[in-house]
């Protein structure tokens, strides 16, 4: 498998993984406090397991895909690089942080206590909730080297943009008050754009000659 197959794959699967992972499988709601979040996880282990290791898995994969991306146009130190460099980075970083999650909250499914699951959990969400700021950045810097690269269409980097914007402000109570509509709302869009913008780079990528 050549490399553009790879990032192409990494970056159409990911997404659609992560999705199945969260919103078929993943028993809890991430908006809820760390005490429902443990009960709905213990309540239903193997759902549980089966979503996190989908939802997280899937992330995982989609940042591959993207530093695939970020790092190609390093390596070429072309208009984009500089920006591409730090997004490398960031994203390298955030790939530490997802399996640190995933790690925290299998430990939640296992908890022998109710204590002990909300521990965790409240540690997983401490790592989870301001996530999206790094990652906003990433994508946003990407976006940028990519509108100097000029290696996708500008369209593909103006979306990344504007989904790096909207997971930047959509932290819990960064901008927006924690819980309310307009939090929420900012919230899904925010994530659901990720994972778009992963499958249009990705099908981009493998139309690309």
């Amino acid at each position: 498998m050549d490399s553009k197959m790879q990032t192409g794959l990494l970056l159409v699967l990911g997404p659609i993984i992560s999705a199945l992972g969260w919103f078929v499988f993943y028993p809890a709601n991430g908006s809820d406090s760390a005490q429902a979040m443990a009960a709905d996880l213990m309540g239903d282990p193997d759902v549980a397991k089966v979503g996190i290791l989908l939802g997280f898995g899937g992330m995982i994969a989609t940042l591959m895909g993207l530093i695939n991306i970020s790092r190609k146009m390093l390596l070429a130190g072309g208009a984009g690089a500089s920006y591409a460099n730090i997004a490398t980075f960031l994203n390298m970083a955030l790939i530490a942080l997802l399996l640190t999650g995933t790690g925290l909250e299998l430990g939640v499914t296992e908890a022998t206590s109710a204590q002990g699951g909300v521990t965790l959990m409240g540690v997983s969400k401490a790592v989870g909730d301001p996530l999206s700021i790094p990652l906003g950045i990433a994508l946003i810097l990407i976006g940028v080297a990519i509108a100097r690269e000029k290696s996708f269409h500008v369209a593909v980097a103006a979306f990344g943009v504007v989904v790096g914007a909207l997971l930047v402000i959509s932290v819990p109570g960064l901008i927006f008050e924690a819980g309310s509509d307009v939090a929420q709302a900012v919230q899904i869009a925010g994530w659901m754009g990720f994972m778009l913008n992963g499958i249009v780079l990705g099908v981009s990528k493998l139309r690309a000659d």
